[in-house]
């Protein structure tokens, strides 16, 4: 049943929520302030207006520690203002038009830029994952297949993007290699999911910013009820 049918029946005592379309969201949640007194509340994404409790965190600040890391690891592998010249370093993004997308490349871009000003022929490519590892394996072979091995590091918005997208789309093209190997591309993601710690062990990806994304629930969830 949908949301809007819910709140005519009135058959709804509690309204936990994480837009994808924050504007059209943000419609149904004004509605729901207007006809319903229950509780109400997001974890990570917020809408574009409306009432309700809201649990998480700096996306642009979290995402920051993302370019740090992979700057970290280029000028480890390289040195620094050394990256192999005409080289490439993938984006993969999550979906267009939301708070969390933008913030998530705002965070990254900010600690990041400067280092391509020191290796002024490296270029940032981007792909659009979606939060979907089937369209995150597209775009990364997409852009595997246009760049090959001038690809030297890449960041994703989203662990299953990166772990069941960059990362067998690189295994794809015979250009995966386990951490610590020579040959190894840098990979830096952002959640901290169970498939995302899985791949750090298995040696994948490099590094992931943390986002508690259970704990949000749980918080929002507790303070509602």
């Amino acid at each position: 049943m949908k949301l809007y049918q819910l709140i005519a029946q009135k058959k709804v005592d509690i309204i936990y929520f994480e837009p994808i379309d924050q504007t059209a969201l943000a419609k149904m949640v004004k509605k729901v302030n207007r006809k319903l007194n229950i509780p109400i509340g997001s974890a990570g994404i917020m809408t574009n207006g409306g009432q309700y409790l809201y649990v998480g965190l700096d996306n642009v600040a979290a995402t920051k520690r993302c370019g740090e890391e992979l700057i970290r690891l280029l000028n480890k592998k390289y040195g620094k203002g050394q990256w192999p010249k005409n080289s490439v370093v993938m984006e993969n993004w999550g979906p267009p038009g939301i708070s969390i997308t933008t913030n998530r490349h705002a965070g990254f871009w900010k600690t990041f830029e400067p280092a391509l000003k020191e290796n002024p022929t490296v270029k940032m490519v981007n792909a659009t994952g979606m939060w979907d590892p089937a369209t995150a394996f597209k775009a990364a072979s997409d852009l595997l297949t246009k760049y090959g091995d001038k690809l030297i590091g890449a960041y994703s918005h989203d662990d299953p993007s990166a772990t069941e997208g960059i990362v067998r789309a690189l295994e794809l093209k015979k250009l995966q290699y386990p951490v610590g190997h020579p040959k190894h591309i840098p990979i830096v993601t952002y959640d901290a999911t169970k498939t995302g710690m899985q791949s750090i062990r298995d040696l994948e990806i490099d590094v992931i910013t943390e986002q508690p994304a259970r704990g949000y629930a749980h918080l929002v969830m507790r303070y509602l009820y």
